[in-house]
């Protein structure tokens, strides 16, 4: 038997009694923050996601991407099973001052053969002059040594293991971990800057500092309920029928409901949790 099936059959050993394993879950344990503080930190790795929407963009998908310049042999990284594809890109502008205004990152591709030039004619052909307007763009930062490891195609912490019987084995990162990572920053895409032959430029907004957006989302008053009367949100389907004053009536065609908190409670029962679509103590505050 070769030094290399001997290895082989170690390898195979350490798995089923979930050693390797165990050695992942150690060394990730350190976690990311203490990694960075290292005399020699792991690289930092930058991956993207744009996510578009169906209903604005005609598709639902996420398309995943890095600028390439995370010092991975392989041009691509594969992050918690995802595949991240390497493309000429710039983001920047991220960094918070500290003085209240929110960071309105850039994000610029190199428009390699119009590729960027063609996703938005598609995009614009469902929402004319959309221009991937209120796409959601998500950065997340890792190291490198918490990288999948489909990254590393050798496993060189075993000696004479990288191939068995000629055949290469499936790359091996006891460090792999998708959970440590810094938090994901998500901002959504407010405008198209500039589109060129040579690059596309779009400007990016956190979600509660897009124009029209504004927190909270609806009026917050407090006798009026806003529900649809038997919509979703109100959820009321029973056979007990009141007119507008609260009043019991015997025909659905007469049951409308008086929008007050008495309404829901009639409706529900006043010990019972109530979907009321308001807010009680509160006065009229228009947020």
């Amino acid at each position: 038997m070769t030094s290399q099936n001997i290895n082989f059959l170690l390898f195979n050993e350490l798995t089923s009694v979930g050693l390797v394993s165990s050695i992942a879950l150690v060394g990730s344990s350190i976690g990311i923050h203490t990694q960075l503080q290292q005399p020699s930190p792991s690289a930092v790795i930058e991956l993207f996601e744009l996510q578009t929407f169906a209903n604005v963009h005609g598709v639902d998908q996420i398309l995943r991407f890095h600028a390439g310049t995370s010092g991975v042999d392989n041009n691509n990284i594969v992050w918690n099973g995802n595949t991240y594809t390497q493309y000429p890109c710039i983001a920047t502008g991220f960094e918070y001052n500290g003085k209240g205004q929110l960071p309105r990152p850039r994000l610029q591709f190199a428009n390699l053969q119009s590729l960027v030039s063609a996703l938005l004619t598609v995009v614009n052909s469902y929402t004319p002059g959309n221009d991937l307007i209120s796409a959601k763009f998500t950065r997340i930062r890792t190291l490198q040594k918490y990288i999948d490891s489909a990254n590393y195609p050798q496993f060189a912490q075993i000696e004479n293991l990288i191939l068995v019987n000629d055949v290469a084995l499936v790359g091996i990162n006891p460090d792999a971990n998708p959970n440590a990572k810094m938090p994901d920053e998500i901002y959504y895409i407010e405008r198209k800057v500039t589109e060129n032959r040579e690059i596309v430029e779009f400007e990016l907004v956190a979600a509660f500092d897009m124009v029209g957006v504004r927190a909270p989302r609806r009026m917050a008053i407090a006798n009026i309920c806003q529900w649809e009367y038997r919509s979703p949100e109100c959820s009321y389907t029973g056979t007990n029928y009141y007119n507008i004053r609260d009043q019991p009536v015997s025909s659905a065609v007469q049951d409308v409901c008086g929008k007050r908190l008495s309404s829901c409670k009639l409706r529900f029962g006043a010990n019972n949790p109530l979907p009321y679509g308001s807010y009680p103590g509160l006065g009229g505050y228009d947020g």
